[in-house]
């Protein structure tokens, strides 16, 4: 029942993004979570700092990206939950659609986030990237 919980608050939290809202993901966040976004490109973060992890959050909102959760994976007992969460993002861009895969990799404590981290394709970001430079 647990999984099924925490399962639900990802989906929905997924659904509250795509619509321009990055509340429901902050509001998940701990005090002192991590939030790390590997690579070499704008995006790019790894921090606690509630204020740098707000500021990335409401620019990602910003973008009308739409998620769509494939799967979500939960693990553990509720102070030392692990959640597995895999799913793709796309938008339109100038020179056209975007799309791209994730996976999120996430620690809970009682149902607060302890650690974010996420991975893409980086290849597919630096090309959006450049997408959305080239008209600005």
């Amino acid at each position: 029942m647990y999984g099924w919980l925490i399962a639900r608050l990802v989906r929905r939290t997924f659904e509250r993004l795509s619509a321009g809202d990055p509340s429901a993901v902050l509001a998940i966040f701990g005090d002192g979570t991590r939030l790390v976004f590997p690579g070499r490109n704008s995006w790019a973060i790894d921090t606690t700092d509630r204020a740098q992890i707000e500021a990335w959050f409401r620019r990602l909102a910003a973008l009308g990206l739409q998620f769509t959760v494939r799967d979500v994976m939960v693990k553990g007992p509720p102070w030392n939950t692990r959640v597995c969460t895999q799913g793709t993002d796309r938008t339109g861009t100038p020179s056209g659609p975007y799309a791209n895969q994730w996976v999120q990799c996430a620690r809970l404590a009682w149902g607060r986030l302890t650690e974010d981290v996420i991975y893409l394709d980086t290849q597919k970001l630096a090309a959006f990237e450049a997408a959305l430079t080239s008209v600005a």
